[in-house]
């Protein structure tokens, strides 16, 4: 798929620069997906995703380090059920997606501890 990705980036930008002289992402030097592998792009999950997408963020994108669960806590929609959401997160996404107790692990607490310097 990146080969694929990689021919036609490089067709549209040659069309761009054959037709009209430019190019049109002068700052782009990398594929998406070599962005995306350096580390740098952090997605946050919720109790109502899609297990699918989930699976598909660490199984195919390789993003197990860099998924964090996000919560609005302390806001009042949330304050109501937390830290159950942290369960219903678990139960309605994690499990059905096929994550390991690891993976759990990273998306709730390891992956912002280390994208934010914390020690706990």
């Amino acid at each position: 798929m990146v080969r694929r990705e990689s021919r036609e980036n490089k067709l549209n930008k040659k069309s761009y620069l054959e037709v009209l002289g430019i190019d049109p992402y002068p700052y782009v030097k990398k594929l998406a997906s070599e962005y995306i592998n350096a580390g740098n792009i952090f997605i946050t999950v919720e109790t109502d995703d899609d297990p699918d997408l989930l699976r598909l963020a660490i199984n195919k994108l390789n993003l197990e380090n860099n998924i964090l669960f996000a919560t609005d806590y302390p806001h009042i929609a949330d304050i109501s059920y937390y830290p159950d959401n942290l369960n219903i997160f678990i139960e309605t996404v994690a499990n059905p997606a096929g994550l390991t107790n690891a993976q759990i692990r990273k998306i709730l607490q390891d992956n912002a501890q280390q994208l934010f310097g914390l020690e706990i």
